[in-house]
C-alpha cells in the first residue's frame, strides 16, 4: 500500500452497483480503490424473495453465497479492494418494515462511512457515493447509503477529502427519462449545494473491461432480463451517449458531481 498515493474508495449499495456505475473508472486503475458494498449481509433464517427467484435461485443462502462470490470474481479482476458489510437488502427487511428501522440503519452506516475515513489517516480520499433520484424511483437501500453519504459529508472536518456523487446504473437513465431537471440541478436544489460536474474519459478498452466484468454477474443479468432490460447493453449505450453530450473526441465517460465543500 503506498501511503502518498490517493486512494478512491467507492460506496455500493448492493454487490453490483460499483461496477454498473463506475466500472470504466475502475478498469482505467489510475488509483488503488476499495469497494464497500453496504447491503450484502445474509438472513438469519432462509428466506424466498420474487429478485431471488427471477435471478435464478431457491433461497436467499445461495443466492448470497453465489452474489459474493460474482462480485469477488468482478472486483477482483479490476485490483480492487473488496469490503462487505452486512446489512440486510430490503428484500429481507420486509415490505413495510417500520420506519425506525431504516433510520437506524442510516445512523449505523453514517458511522461505518466515519470509519472508513478515519481508517485512512492522514492519506488523501476520494470518496464516491451514489446518486438519489426521488421516492419513485431511488431503491430503498441505495436511498439510505446515499442519505448516510451526504450526513457524512457534513460531519467531516478534515480538508483532505475529496467527495463525489456517482450516477448509478440503471437509475440514472430512468431519472433522465422521467425527469426534465439535470440530475446535478435536482441534488444541488435538493441540499442547497454546489456541485462540480466531472467526466471520467473512458476508452474503447476500458469500456469493454467494463462490459465484461458485468457479464461476472449472471444472476443479476438475468434478474434483469426478466423485467425486460438488458443491463450490459443499457450501460455500454449509456456511457457512450453521455459522454458525446459532453465531450464528443472521447469514445465513452462516467459522469460524476465533486461536493463543493
Amino acid at each position: 500500500m503506498n501511503q502518498t498515493r490517493p486512494i478512491a474508495i467507492i460506496l455500493s449499495p448492493h454487490l453490483d452497483d460499483a461496477v454498473l456505475a463506475m466500472g470504466g473508472f475502475l478498469a482505467k486503475g489510475q488509483y488503488e480503490t476499495e469497494v464497500d458494498t453496504f447491503f450484502a449481509g445474509k438472513p438469519s433464517k432462509d428466506m424466498h424473495t420474487k429478485w431471488d427467484h427471477i435471478a435464478g435461485f431457491k433461497d436467499s443462502d445461495q443466492e448470497i453465497e453465489a452474489r459474493l462470490r460474482e462480485n469477488e470474481k468482478a472486483l477482483g479482476e479490476c485490483g480492487a479492494i473488496i469490503r462487505n458489510f452486512n446489512y440486510l437488502d430490503f428484500q429481507y427487511r420486509g415490505k413495510i418494515p417500520d420506519q425506525s428501522v431504516h433510520i437506524g440503519i442510516k445512523e449505523s452506516i453514517d458511522n461505518d462511512i466515519i470509519s472508513l475515513i478515519s481508517k485512512y489517516s492522514g492519506r488523501q480520499i476520494l470518496m464516491y457515493g451514489p446518486a438519489a433520484f426521488g421516492p419513485k424511483i431511488t431503491h430503498t437501500d441505495h436511498e439510505a447509503l446515499h442519505n448516510a453519504f451526504m450526513t457524512a459529508v457534513g460531519k467531516n472536518k478534515r480538508e483532505d477529502i475529496r467527495f463525489f456523487i456517482y450516477e448509478d446504473l440503471p437509475y440514472t437513465y430512468e431519472f433522465n427519462q422521467k425527469r426534465k431537471s439535470k440530475l446535478k440541478d435536482y441534488l444541488e436544489n435538493k441540499y442547497t449545494i454546489k456541485l462540480k460536474q466531472e467526466e471520467i474519459e473512458i476508452s474503447e478498452a476500458q469500456l469493454e473491461k467494463k462490459i465484461e466484468c458485468i457479464h461476472d454477474y449472471p444472476s443479476q443479468i438475468e434478474a434483469f432480463e426478466n423485467q425486460g432490460i438488458d443491463i450490459p447493453s443499457l450501460t455500454q449505450s449509456f456511457n457512450r451517449n453521455r459522454c458525446k453530450t459532453i465531450h464528443p473526441s472521447w469514445y465513452a465517460c462516467e459522469v460524476v458531481y465533486k461536493i463543493q465543500l
